[in-house]
């Protein structure tokens, strides 16, 4: 057994800052523009988030597990202008690319502002799609999911039910984020209306008066984490965050080497989100892999 201070522990967890939703991904390449090498460190952020990386040897970068969303994304490295590009859509399951090329300059310069141009073609979809955005959907004359649809190219409303170039309606899997919603009795939308999960988190757990006083709520999960606001009974902030329980088994886990589901463990037994709740003092005994003896933390 090893032994760990459980108010370091607690500052562990009190730390992580708790975004399943799908979400997109941004690559590219960022070179020098005048000598046309990779250049290796420059660091690209998305704007107004917490995404963002650095460049390797090659010069290329990716960012993982971004939301859907319009967003400006700057690259940047010293002795070089910045480079902001605007208008950059991340869509969901979809691999964005995004390249750079910097010019040498003194610090203070004002940044190089570029807009974004969606590709006539995305290489990596393999199969006929149509995206519609928020923004679009806000100036549709719509009222259900089934109205969006139906406007769609190839699509027919015909006797109550969906025909998707010729198909029979009962040919056609309906699913949302990855869950299917096809009504098994007529093979339809078994969704009347959909809610965002934050919102229902708070429908599920607080009542008229907590929400005109006022309250924040976050529902953690194990790969995203759901907050909103309320404020004199109305709602002022909702947002998904892309971090979660499992972030943090993982860190327990390496920072302690151990195994996950001792950190799991570890995790429900002890863990605790407010310092003050905590005696500086205390230990707790963690199992060590293979029964190996580890000096006391």
């Amino acid at each position: 057994m090893k032994y760990i201070n459980k108010f370091v522990f607690t500052l562990i967890i009190a730390f992580h800052l708790l975004d399943a939703g799908t979400t997109g991904k941004i690559v590219g390449i960022v070179i020098d523009k005048v000598s046309r090498e990779p250049m290796v460190g420059a660091n690209v952020l998305v704007n107004g988030t917490n995404y963002g990386t650095a460049t390797d040897i090659e010069g290329r970068y990716f960012i993982l597990q971004i939301p859907p969303k319009t967003y400006s994304v700057t690259f940047s490295m010293i002795g070089y202008k910045d480079v902001v590009v605007k208008d950059v859509k991340i869509q969901v399951d979809l691999t964005t690319t995004l390249n750079a090329e910097l010019e040498e300059g003194v610090i203070g310069m004002d940044a190089v502002e570029v807009t974004a141009q969606r590709p006539m073609v995305q290489a990596d979809v393999t199969y006929s799609q149509a995206n519609i955005t928020s923004e679009e959907i806000d100036m549709l004359p719509v009222e259900e999911l089934e109205d969006i649809v139906a406007l769609q190219a190839g699509v027919v409303n015909s006797g109550g039910g969906l025909h998707v170039r010729g198909g029979r309606s009962g040919e056609i899997a309906y699913m949302i984020d990855g869950v299917a919603v096809t009504d098994p009795y007529d093979a339809g939308m078994a969704v009347e209306s959909v809610v965002l999960e934050p919102i229902a988190s708070a429908e599920s757990v607080l009542n008229s008066e907590e929400r005109l006083i006022g309250v924040a709520l976050a529902d953690i999960g194990g790969g995203t984490t759901d907050t909103v606001v309320y404020k004199d009974g109305a709602l002022r902030h909702t947002e998904v965050l892309s971090i979660g329980g499992d972030n943090l088994t993982h860190d327990i886990a390496q920072l302690l080497k151990m195994t996950p589901d001792d950190a799991i463990q570890l995790k429900h037994l002890k863990g605790c989100a407010l310092v003050d709740m905590v005696d500086p003092s205390e230990t707790i005994q963690i199992p060590t892999v293979g029964g190996l003896h580890r000096p006391q933390f």
